[in-house]
Parts: structure tokens; sequence; C-alpha cells
């Protein structure tokens, strides 16, 4: 077979084979690297980003704290220790803010102030305090507080951090902009194991006054202090990477990536096999790079099947230049040819990215197999049209104009968001690789176009956090900076955001935001319609009600119809045409606060998954420490007007309490100041003391007290009992200038200010004649209680005596009338019968008054021993002696075990039987006496109860019950001598107790006596 027959077996057909072979192989294998390389680079790129966004969030959330406590500072004036733990443990550091040694505050003081400041400190209660280093300079600033109060915070308490060049500058550049400020690497003060770590600190400056001075100058003269963070670096890296660690390595340096500057580093360096991805990220305000490296990744494959190609093209060359030496080799190497192009073809099949091969004339040659899988069309149905045209792709012109550059010889790589049929919006990065044919012409384009959407999310999802975080922290306006995140979230990481408040049992949107405007248009014209209960058969509801975040995966027409109430709201939600959604609920303070709420619809292509609840999470957990610190500036504002106002109350008090002074001349009115040194004299004090107040002024409130009450301390005791109490007043002698005593009255008021002590106001009024006044009255008192005395003594002992002597001819009356009676009864008339019976009837009551008045004088002239009683084992004992105690005349019952009480027992029984014989006395004809006596425990004393079930006293009769001689019932109904109850209230004075009534009109009566409990042995 000659050359003519067969023309392409020339002498440059070898070469061409193995140069078509080379370039084949070398495109599959780049295709793989490049494969295997985007795949390592997509997660050493989202391992990166997720930390870098971890990072910046943990940073928010730090100088959101600091922010919060540079407001406490500003707002309280002088912090005491418990104060600020207490301030600190409601924070609780441990668990928001992992990582963070602690939150420290340090003054600023003036040379002059410094060593008064450390004695302070000392006597509250740190005694090994200490200002350090204590070389003379212009300032301090020295650590007061620094929670946790643990061994490595106790190690840098008094540290004046001012005086390291590292921290000066941070310090000066936070004072001068009034921003977070954070330092360059150090070595922590609270570095005191063997093991150091690399550190650095955040301050926050606050300034005398509040607020933030106006301009650079203003804030140097006013700057009060500063609130600050000092982090080890390891830990703070650590707590962020997890127990787990990383698979490949991680680097953070302060600034440039050089061996000074690091700050932390694990895992691997970087070689060959590993991608590295770096990061600069800003602590508050200062450069950090973030530096990451993969694990290794299986790139040996690429190049496995690069040099396989090139041998196989070498062989393919081979076979062919054996053509021109054996034409029997011919159909041999032909076949040989097919199969290297058919495993060609396969391979390139294999890349998952789109493979195509594009001529001068934009025509699609050449397509692998990937076109099938993304747009539904074989290979075949697409070769030979036109590019653009034979996918139905949008935005041609775009990949027009970049195919136009390759062709001009130009290499092209670029990224877009490109909408796919079927599969929505994905981001597509497309090479473009000029061919050159045999003339060195450009006669096609070699493209290969990668799916890069997830990656692209996985930025923007970052981007998206770390936005969140600093708008966040721009306001304290928290309903302005939510609406702000909504907005934020579209079109970065969903189709759909909304807030929903949780308010009166249900969840009300109160900011939207969707991709397309017309429908957000729409929806902020209807948000009283995206309304939904709390307890509503739906994900949003769960959300709100279980606390958790949660998913919906798939969204359909079903699941709307579970969620909507009414037509009007099936349209607005049928129009949003939701396919997934991700709900996760804000908590502040323990109390649901909103549901935060990303969707997608079916313009993006998106699909939510469980892999988006930790992007809402990240959103939701900042949300709630941004509200839970607007909420705390919030009230630390309301608390600096509130007190500006008392100070301006107090201002004009002051002045108005010093013109009102001046004008005093009954009363010696004094301001001292903080060391008892009297700072303001009145007219009234120049005329009771004496001295004319330039002779006075400077000098201490002491001089006054008379000689022994200064040795005694009585003025320190004063003014002592005066700061523990707010106020001081007594009475005693004084001493005026030339000498002589007076009796006045004091009173020590203290005077504050930003919570500490200014000085005192001191009063004092000459009371000598009303001393004197006194004195005279008293020894009256006592002389008239003398005559009182024995004039009562002398009528008990007359009442005594005529009480008994009278009881004799009484009885004398009595035993005649009923001998007259029994005997001459029956032969008297009726009406001298009557007379006798009156007569016996009223000398039995008058016995019984002058028995019941004996008691009663008993009772007021016996002495009174008290010891511990049984009430239990008497009223027992009462009931049992009485008949008219028993049934079936009546019930007396005892309710439980009666409490023992300190009492004298004759009392109490005298006591409890009048009471008895009342309850059984005073009750309806007809009705059988019912009679409880029971025992409470209340307030330190034992309460002993009778109820009745009798007829009841009404209420203008109660207040006169323990009267004596008072009658609460005719005597024609029912006897008495009205003394009894008056007996009952004088024995329980006696034995210290109380005694008292209730009662309602037909529904019975109850006494009670109050009387001290046995204590316990």
């Amino acid at each position: 077979m000659s050359t003519a027959r067969f023309p392409f077996l020339g002498s440059r057909l070898p070469r061409r084979v193995l140069i078509v072979g080379c370039g084949l192989s070398l495109l599959a294998g780049t295709v793989l690297h490049l494969r295997a390389r985007a795949a390592l680079t997509y997660r050493a790129d989202e391992y990166a980003a997720d930390l870098g966004a971890k990072i910046d969030s943990r940073l928010w959330a730090y100088l959101a704290l600091l922010r919060g406590a540079a407001g406490f500072f500003s707002t309280e004036g002088w912090i005491t220790p418990d104060k600020f733990a207490r301030y600190f443990s409601q924070v609780d550091v441990a668990r928001n803010y992992p990582g963070l040694q602690g939150v420290g505050y340090t003054l600023r003081l003036a040379p002059a102030e410094a060593a008064g400041f450390a004695a302070r400190r000392r006597a509250e209660g740190r005694a090994d305090f200490r200002i350090w280093p204590m070389d003379p300079r212009p300032e301090y600033h020295t650590i007061v507080y620094l929670e946790p109060d643990n061994v490595r915070n106790r190690a840098a308490l008094g540290y004046d951090m001012h005086t390291d060049v590292v921290r000066r500058t941070a310090m000066d550049r936070a004072r001068d902009t009034g921003q977070p400020a954070a330092t360059g690497k150090v070595t922590l003060v609270q570095e005191i194991d063997t093991a150091k770590q690399a550190g650095f600190l955040i301050y926050v400056p606050f300034y005398l006054g509040g607020g933030l001075p106006a301009t650079v100058t203003a804030r140097r003269e006013r700057l009060a202090g500063y609130a600050y963070s000092p982090i080890r670096a390891g830990d703070f890296i650590n707590a962020l990477l997890g127990p787990g660690g990383t698979r490949g390595g991680v680097a953070v340096y302060d600034g440039m990536p050089t061996p000074d500057n690091l700050l932390y580093r694990t895992g691997a360096a970087a070689d060959w096999l590993r991608v590295s991805r770096v990061r600069t990220l800003w602590m508050a305000d200062r450069p950090w790079t973030l530096v990451y490296t993969s694990e290794r990744g299986i790139l040996l494959a690429p190049l496995a099947v690069t040099l396989a190609g090139f041998i196989a093209a070498g062989g393919v060359a081979f076979l062919v230049r054996g053509l021109e030496r054996a034409r029997r080799e011919a159909h041999r190497s032909e076949a040989e040819t097919r199969e290297r192009e058919g495993e060609l073809a396969l391979l390139v099949d294999a890349v998952p990215a789109l493979v195509s091969y594009i001529d001068q004339n934009r025509i699609l040659r050449v397509c692998n197999r990937r076109y099938a899988d993304w747009f539904g069309v074989s290979p075949g149905a697409l070769v030979g049209r036109r590019v653009g045209d034979a996918v139905g792709l949008e935005g041609n012109q775009e990949v027009e104009t970049h195919l136009r550059r390759a062709l001009a010889g130009e290499g092209v790589s670029f990224e877009r968001w490109q909408r796919i049929p079927g599969a929505g919006a994905r981001y597509l990065g497309t090479i473009y690789v000029p061919h050159r044919g045999p003339a060195g012409h450009i006669v096609g384009v070699y493209a290969l176009t990668s799916d890069l959407t997830v990656h692209k999310r996985a930025e923007e999802a970052a981007r998206f956090v770390a936005d969140c975080g600093q708008l966040l922290i721009s306001s304290m306006d928290f309903e302005t900076t939510t609406r702000g995140i909504v907005h934020l979230a579209v079109p970065r990481v969903a189709d759909l955001a909304v807030l929903f408040r949780a308010e009166d049992g249900k969840l009300r949107a109160t900011a939207v935001a969707h991709v397309d405007e017309a429908i957000e248009r729409e929806l902020h014209a209807n948000l009283d319609l995206l309304a939904l209960p709390i307890g509503g058969q739906h994900n949003l509801a769960a959300a709100a009600r279980m606390g958790v975040p949660v998913v919906s995966p798939q969204i359909d027409r079903q699941t709307i119809e579970h969620a909507v109430e009414g037509d009007a709201q099936r349209r607005l939600l049928q129009l949003l045409d939701l396919r997934s959604a991700v709900h996760v609920p804000v908590v502040v303070r323990g109390r649901l606060w909103a549901v935060f709420s990303l969707g997608t619809t079916a313009h993006s292509g998106r699909q939510f998954s469980d892999e988006q609840r930790q992007l809402a999470e990240d959103v939701s957990t900042r949300l709630r420490l941004a509200v839970e610190n607007a909420l705390l500036y919030r009230e630390a504002q309301q608390e600096i007007e509130e007190r500006r106002r008392a100070e301006r109350t107090a201002r004009e008090t002051e002045e108005r309490f010093r013109l009102l002074v001046e004008g005093v001349r009954d009363y010696a009115i004094m301001a001292l100041d903080r060391e008892a040194r009297i700072d303001s004299w009145n007219e009234g004090a120049e005329q009771t003391l004496g001295f004319p107040a330039g002779e006075v002024m400077g000098t201490p409130a002491a001089r006054f007290y008379t000689a022994e009450d200064q040795a005694a301390g009585q003025p320190e005791r004063d003014l002592a009992q005066a700061r523990q109490h707010e106020a001081a007043s007594n009475e005693r002698w004084f001493v005026r200038r030339d000498g002589s005593r007076f009796w006045g009255s004091s009173h020590f008021a203290v005077l504050h200010e930003s919570d500490r002590v200014r000085g005192y106001a001191w009063i004092l009024r000459d009371l000598t004649d009303r001393k004197r006044m006194e004195e005279e009255l008293e020894r009256r008192v006592q002389a008239r209680t003398a005559e009182l005395h024995e004039a009562v003594q002398e009528l008990e002992a007359f009442s005594y005596s005529v009480s008994h002597d009278l009881r004799a001819p009484l009885r004398t009356i009595r035993g005649f009338t009923e001998l007259a009676l029994e005997e001459a009864g029956p032969r008297l008339h009726e009406e001298e019968r009557g007379y006798l019976g009156r007569v016996h009837r009223a000398s039995a009551r008058l016995d019984r008054l002058i028995s019941d008045l004996l008691a009663y004088t008993r009772v007021s002239k016996t002495k009174v021993e008290l010891r511990p009683v049984d009430l239990h084992a008497l009223v027992s004992d009462i009931r049992r002696e009485h008949p008219e105690f028993q049934p079936p005349r009546a019930n007396v019952e005892i309710e439980g075990t009666l409490l023992p009480v300190v009492g004298n027992e004759a009392y109490l029984t005298q006591c409890l039987t009048n009471l008895l014989g009342n309850a059984v006395k005073f009750v309806a004809p007809g009705t059988r006496p019912e009679v409880r006596v029971a025992t409470e425990s209340r307030e330190g004393v034992v309460r002993l109860r009778v109820s009745d079930n009798g007829i009841g006293i009404p209420p203008e009769r109660l207040n006169k019950a323990f009267e004596i001689f008072e009658r609460l019932h005719t005597t024609g109904d029912y006897e008495g001598t009205g003394v009894g109850l008056a007996i009952v209230r004088r024995a329980v004075q006696r034995m210290k107790g109380r005694v008292g009534v209730s009662s309602e009109v037909g529904r019975g009566t109850t006494f009670w006596i109050e009387l001290p409990p046995v204590p316990p042995s």
C-alpha cells in the first residue's frame, strides 16, 4: 500500500499523535488535579471561613460584654467588690464567654491619689493590694478588680498596664477613639505557670460623666478608666476548635505571618500535598492573619493518569511510526488508536465537571456526559450547535464575551451566577484554554466548567455572619439592627427571611425580606396576616414552644394548609412559594423573644437541611446577646437619667436648705466635711455656741463635746452610727465658748456624693430649759405616783375589808329567807312569798358580786410566779371537775394536744373557768353548748382559743367586753356580775400576755389568750 493511497501517513503523523495524546493526557490529569485540589481547597476554604466566623462571633460577644461593662462602670460611680462580683455573677462569663480569662476594671489615678487608693483597697478586704510598678509617672492605670476571682487573676491585681509599651499603645488608641482596641502579642501577667501561652488584651474606655466626649482632647481629659479582658490565645482558639481539634493545621498571627508574631499553632505545616488558606481577621481594631493548612489530599492520582496518558501517547506514536515501516501493522495500529481514544473519552466522561471543545465558529464539537446530568440532554444532541443555544443558558452575552477573548488567544477564567433549567441558580466557575492548530492559529477552545455553588454559599454565609456581628454592635437600637439582619440574609443565605416577635400568644412578623421585590412589597403591605399562634400545628410554632431550632426540609401545599388561618393568609403564604425553611428561637433572659426564620424558594434552587441549622443558631445567638446587652444599656441609661434627676433635685434642695438654714436662729446648724471639720455655720450656731463663723471654720466639731465625752470617744461613735444608719440622734451635755454647759439634742445626717460619704449635717438645739422642766416634772410625777400608790393600797385594803365584812350579813339574810320560805312558806300569801324570793335572789347576786370583786382584788394584789403550765392537762381537769361542762349539758372538745405556755396555773384556772362558763351560758334557748378549745403557735407566742356556738356579741359592744361591771346581755336573760371578763383581762396582763375576742351575732364567739411559749430544754 503506497503513501499516495494513504496521504496521512507522512513523517509528521507520529509527532502529531504524540502531541495530541500528551495534550489530552495533560488535560485529563489537569482536570483530575483541579477537581481533587478544588475539593481540598473547598474543604480548606470552608473550614477557614467557619473558623474565621467563629473567631469573629466570639470576639463580637466579648466586645458586647465589655461595652456593657464599661457602661456599668461609668454609671455606677465607685464600684465596691461586692457590687462588681454581683454584676458579673449575673453575666455568667463561664457559660456565655468560654475561653475568656475574665473581665477587669482599671481606674485612672493621679500620682497624689495612688497611695490613698491602695490603702482604701486594703481596707476593703484585699490586704495584699499594691500598685506596681510604683515608678513616678504622670498618671497610674491600676487594675482594681478582675473577675472571676482565681489564682491567675489575683496575680494581676494592682498592675499598671500603662507602663508596658504594647499595652499602652492599645490603651491610648482606645482612649482617643472611644472604641475597643486590642493589643499586639504579649505575655499576660496571669502567666504564673511554667508553660506559658501568648496572649492579648482588649480595652473599652469609659469617661467621667458617661457618654463619649466629642473631641480627642476632651476624651483625654475625661478618661476615667477601662473595662478590659485578658485573653490567652491558646485557650481562646482551643475553645473554638472544640475537643476534637482539627485534622489540618491552624496558625494565628498578630499582623503579618512571621515567627515573632505567632500567637497559636496546632497541626501540620504546609507541603505540596496540602492546601493552605490565608484569611485576615480584625481583632477589634487590630488585624490578625489566620493560616489554615488542610489535611493531605489525594493528588497523586492526577499525576499517575497524566504519566499513563503520556506513555499511552508515546505508544500510539510508536505504532503510527511503525505504519511507515510496515503496512501490515496499519489495521492493528488503527484499532489500538481507537481503543486509546475510547479510553480517553471514558476518562473525560468521568470528570465531575463540564468538559467540552468549541471550534472557532463557536460550535460545540465535543462534550462529556456531564452535560446530560446538568441539562437533561444527551451529548449527541448538543454537538454541532452553537454554545449557549445548545443548552439554553441565560446570560449568553457574558459567555460570548469571555469566549471571544479565548478565541483571540487569551486564557480566561471567570465565575458567575447562572440559572440552570431545573436546578435553579448555580454559581459556576469556567476555564477557557485556547487550542492552536499546526500552523499556530487558534482553531478552538477547551472548556472546563465546575459547580462552585456550595463553596460560594459557604463564603456568603460566613460573610453574612460576620456582617451580622458588625451590624449588631454598631448600635444599641436592636429594633433597627434586627431588621437590618433580615435584609442582610436575602439573598446571601436565603430567599426569604422573617423575624417573628412573640407577643400575646402569637408570633407576629416585624421584619421581612424576600428575593423578589414585588413579593416583598406585598408582604410589607400585609404584615398583619403574618401572625401565627404559638400553639399552632406547624414547625414555626414548634420551634417557639420547644426552644430549639427546627428544620423543614420539604414544604408542600399540605404543610401550608396546616399553618394558615383564613383565605387571605393562605393566599399570602402560597405567594411565597416556599420549598424549605429553618426556624430558630431567640430566647432572651429565659423568655421567648422572637423566632428567626429563613426560607428558600424555587428561584434559587436552595434546599435547607440540618447543615443550615448552625448558621441560623449563630445568628440567633448574636441576636440574643445584642438584645440582652441593649436591654442592659437601656437600664443603665435609665439609671443614669434617674441619678441626674436626683442630683439636680439634691442641688436644688441643698440651695433651698442653705437659704433656710441661714435664717434659723433657734437651731445650731453646721455642715461638716468627711473628717468632721466645720464647713459652714449658721446664725443659730453662733448664738447657741458663742463662736463667730470665722473662728470655727475648719476646726473639729468634737470641740463642742464635754471633756469626758471626748475622752470616751463619743464623737467618733456618733459619726460611726450615722454612717451605719444614715443618721444618729441623741441628747447630752455640750460646751459653749465660755466653758458653760448646756443640755442639747444632737442630730447627725450623712451627706453622699456618688455613693461616697461627702460629709455630715449636724443640728444642735439648746434644751437646757426643757431639761430643767422635765427634771422638775419628773420629781413631781414621782411624788404624785408615790401618793397614788399609797392611796391605791389603802383603797384595795378597804375594798377587801368591806367585801369581806359584807359577806357575813348577806349570808345571814340568805339563810333566814331560805328558812322562812321553807317553814312559813305554805302559810304566807303568794305576794309575801314573792317578796321573800326577791330578797333571796338579790342577796345571792350581791354575794356573787362580792365574791367576784374579791377575786379581782386578789388577782391585782397577789404576787405572780410564772412557770411552764401544761394547758392540755389543766383544761382536762377543769372539764372533769365541772359537771356543767360535760354531756349531756354541754360538749367541751379539746382539739389536738394543747401547747404548753409560761404562766400562772391559778390565774389560768380562773381565766379558763370564766371563759368556759360564759361559753356554756350564753347560748340560745334549746341549744346544746358546743365549745372547742385549741392552741396555735404564732409569731413567738402561743394563742389559746375558746370558741362556742352561742348567741354572739354585738359589734358595738366588743370594745367594752373586758371592762369591769360591763354587762353584754340583760340580767333577765342571762345571769352575771360583769366582773368575770375583767378578771380574765387582769390575770392575763399579770402573766405578761394579751387577751382578745372576735364574735358575730348568732354565729358564736371566740375568746383568745396569748402567752409566751415554753422555751426548749
